[in-house]
Order: C-alpha cells, then sequence, then structure tokens
C-alpha cells in the first residue's frame, strides 16, 4: 500500500469512521476521480481543458481533500494560486509533483483493474 492510499484510508477510518467496506469503495472511487482530475488539470495547463487551470485546481484540491490528503491538496491550493497570479512555471512544478506524488496511488488502481472495474459519471466529478 502506499503512502497516499495509507493516509486516505487512515482519515475515513479514524477521522470519519467509515466501516472498511467502504472505504475499499471510496479509495477506488477516488483513484479514478482524481486520475481523470489531474489529467484535467494537466489539460488546463496546456490549455486544452474546457475548464480555468484555477477550477480544474480547485476540483483536484477538494478530491485531495475529502481523503484527508492535506499535503496534496496544499500542492492543487498552490497551482489554484499560480493560475490566478499567472505563474505558468511554478504551476507546472507543482502540477509535476502532484503527479509524482499521486502516480503509486493510481498505479495501485491499474493493476488491480479498478480503473476500468468503475466508470464514472463525469458530471458528478465536475459538479
Amino acid at each position: 500500500m502506499n503512502h497516499a492510499e495509507a493516509a486516505a484510508r487512515a482519515y475515513l477510518r479514524r477521522t470519519l469512521g467509515f466501516p472498511e467496506k467502504e472505504i475499499d469503495e471510496i479509495v477506488s472511487l477516488g483513484r479514478v476521480a482524481l486520475a481523470r482530475a489531474v489529467d484535467d488539470l494537466h489539460r488546463a495547463l496546456a490549455g486544452d481543458a474546457p475548464v480555468p487551470l484555477a477550477d480544474a485546481a480547485h476540483a483536484v484540491k477538494g478530491m485531495l481533500r475529502n481523503l484527508g490528503l492535506e499535503e496534496l491538496a496544499g500542492l492543487a491550493r498552490q497551482v489554484e494560486e499560480q493560475a490566478a497570479s499567472g505563474s505558468q512555471t511554478e504551476a507546472r512544478e507543482a502540477v509535476a509533483a502532484l503527479r509524482r506524488e499521486l502516480t503509486p496511488f493510481w498505479d495501485q488502481a491499474a493493476s488491480s483493474g479498478e480503473v476500468s472495474a468503475h466508470p464514472m459519471d463525469r458530471a458528478a466529478i465536475e459538479a
């Protein structure tokens, strides 16, 4: 189990009091949602997304906070702030750091087949 997953599971168990079965589902769905949201964030950074960079970063930040991943949410907050100030270089660095930190979390999903097992309605993610 990677660091992000362990931290999310601990937060969901200890802080929010979810039972283990629900934690499994939340983590699984969180992986899929975050992978898509960070992909949207990367596309927004490249200027190829339907939402502005700050909005994409805000969505990622919220997902990370919902999983109790405050440090990573701080990186997303940096992207959000840098988008507002127009600092593309620093935003790129923060997005790259997010990808690096979350890759083990996503790799777990790919190896277990979760990405294809849980198709999600993108409208729900973007809401």
